[in-house]
């Protein structure tokens, strides 16, 4: 009797040391799969951190941004940009004598002598009785090329009408000067054409 408690208790630590043995090749493989995927989870981020290579992104938004700067740069250099004058450095100089003609011309209204018509689409020009010799001049911000001057005299009929029905819309600036033979006069007024 002796002998088969003896033999079952050696079945028995037989029986656990099989367990223990396959617990631990389970332990052992299991480890083994999460080494395996811990490898495959270092594989795949190296993958993406490749995809995203951040000093491939910074020079891709670099070249888009100088790619910017020069498309603005062309369209920019061909924008028209008319000076206010072509002699506008001579005209500076001379801005003393401007300076005095507007002073001379405080005491008359512009509106007295430069009106718009719009009914009839077009600039008077009353002539002072003072007027020996003078310039009219409508001056066009936008564009130097639609300016329009003419020369006045004492013998220049008045009102000078000008008619504006040919002329784009828009900012205006009408500008009389003229001379009474002792001073010089300078009143402008601007005009909004539609």
């Amino acid at each position: 009797m002796s002998d088969e408690r003896v033999s079952d208790e050696r079945v028995s630590e037989c029986s656990s040391l099989s367990l223990i043995i396959h617990h631990s090749s389970l332990i052992i493989h299991h480890s083994s799969l999460i080494t395996h995927h811990s490898s495959l989870i270092t594989h795949h981020s190296s993958l993406i951190i490749q995809l995203m290579n951040w000093g491939k992104s910074i020079v891709l938004v670099f070249i888009v941004f100088a790619g910017f700067i020069g498309t603005m740069v062309v369209l920019m250099s061909r924008e028209r940009i008319d000076l206010v004058r072509d002699d506008y450095y001579q005209d500076e100089i001379a801005y003393q004598q401007q300076i005095d003609r507007v002073a001379n011309s405080r005491r008359f209204d512009p509106e007295a002598y430069i009106q718009y018509r719009s009914d009839r689409r077009q600039v008077e020009i009353t002539l002072p009785d003072s007027l020996q010799q003078g310039t009219f001049t409508l001056y066009r911000p936008a564009d130097r090329q639609q300016d329009i001057q003419q020369e006045l005299t004492a013998v220049t009929p008045s009102p000078v009408v000008m008619s504006m029905k040919q002329k784009p819309g828009g900012l205006w600036r009408a500008k009389l000067t003229w001379s009474d033979g002792q001073r010089e006069y300078y009143t402008e007024r601007e005009l909004t054409l539609p």
